[in-house]
């Protein structure tokens, strides 16, 4: 798994790249608050998740976690690019009714 961390007009994105699982989910999360408290500015933050190919339940719950954080601060979170490996872990959970979801980076407003 790889994290990529870009400023746009739009949002602020984290591409994550490769699987997110149990093995990878608490090293996502630090490395994603510390991405949060070198960029105090970010008003909205967009995970961009076309190059994940697993996703589970553990990656699931870091994204619960950025989502409750951020609202907490006031902050806005949203996903993009949920492929088609992926788009059924959330249909299942009904996640896709929780998180804000664009299809792509470009849709993001």
């Amino acid at each position: 798994m790889a994290i990529n961390f870009e400023a746009t007009e739009k949002a602020h994105f984290i591409t994550l790249t490769g699987d997110v699982d149990l093995y990878q989910a608490e090293q996502l999360k630090q490395e994603i608050f510390d991405v949060l408290a070198a960029h105090p500015d970010i008003v909205h933050l967009c995970i961009d998740l076309s190059k994940v190919s697993y996703l589970d339940s553990s990656g699931i719950g870091v994204l619960v976690v950025l989502f409750s954080r951020l609202k907490k601060n006031g902050k806005r979170f949203s996903l993009c690019g949920i492929g088609q490996d992926i788009k059924p872990v959330f249909n299942t959970s009904m996640l896709d009714k929780f998180f804000p979801i664009f299809p792509s980076r470009t849709d993001v407003s």
